[in-house]
């Protein structure tokens, strides 16, 4: 991969500025998942960084979700997975592309975790290829509250209905559980120091949901790494300031390297970052 093209400024880019091989892949790949998922499609819908105009493509991932009328059938979960594989393994950027499906009436009734159709993750693909996932029947996510209040204040509507006609925010109570279980992972052991610039700036969302005031319950990354570089203690705001400086970094980083952006990060620093967030969010 060449150096990519994004934002120079380090604010990172939205889908109206993203780069011609970006939306060309992300065009493509909606229309031959919307096939595979035949009538039942209702809508596609854009969220996570390149919805909020901070996408950075050796680090983020493009997020979708699709919309349908009426649960899909074994065959039809299945061959969405394979598609969305398919689709991943050509993709034009480090990232990975992260997408779900969800019927209409799941999304009526906020129903908390809610339960999608299918999903796809790039850490799944193994699983998808070797045939170890059951497609038969639609699985609990508990991340969908977080997706959703996404949407509802940044989303991008690729095609279908607008997403004020579709989406309606969970309750409160629930975006705070969504968001829990990826907290409670992050510090755990030393989980952060093998994804520091992600668990940072991750956590920093959380506190942001907990503790800014803001009504917004769904800040980006940079946003909200930002603003706790204003509450962290003094001897902490040189890690999260690199943490912003790699997550905003528009040099490519090889697969294998973006864990860490390719940089060497100071462990104590990290460390210690660690157990003062175990400490404010316990």
């Amino acid at each position: 991969m060449k150096r990519n093209e994004g934002d120079s400024t380090g604010r990172g880019v939205g889908w109206d500025r993203c780069t011609e091989p970006l939306r060309a892949w992300v065009v493509t790949s909606c229309g031959r998942l919307s096939r595979a998922l035949g009538e039942a499609h209702i809508g596609t819908y854009l969220h996570g960084s390149l919805a909020s105009g901070s996408f950075h493509p050796p680090k983020s991932d493009v997020d979708l979700m699709f919309v349908v009328e009426g649960g899909l059938g074994s065959e039809m979960r299945r061959r969405f997975a394979h598609v969305a594989a398919a689709a991943n393994a050509v993709r034009p950027i480090v990232g990975s592309l992260e997408c779900s499906v969800v019927r209409r009436t799941v999304l009526e009734a906020r129903a908390h975790p809610g339960e999608i159709e299918v999903r796809f993750a790039e850490g799944i693909v193994g699983d998808i290829v070797e045939g170890r996932i059951d497609y038969r029947t639609a699985q609990r996510d508990s991340d969908l509250a977080a997706h959703v209040q996404a949407l509802c204040e940044f989303g991008v509507a690729l095609h279908g209905p607008p997403i004020a006609e579709v989406f309606t925010p969970f309750a409160v109570r629930d975006v705070l559980d969504a968001v829990r279980g990826d907290r409670e992972w992050i510090l755990e052991g030393e989980n952060l120091l093998g994804t520091p610039y992600y668990g940072i700036l991750n956590l920093a969302r959380s506190l942001w949901i907990l503790e800014s005031g803001s009504a917004r319950l769904a800040p980006s990354k940079p946003e909200a790494g930002r603003w706790l570089s204003g509450v962290v203690p003094a001897s902490l705001r040189g890690v999260v300031r690199l943490a912003l400086d790699v997550y905003c970094d528009s040099e490519d980083v090889a697969p294998e390297e973006r864990r860490t952006g390719g940089r060497d990060w100071p462990r104590d620093d990290v460390s210690a970052f660690r157990d003062w967030a175990r400490a404010r969010l316990s």
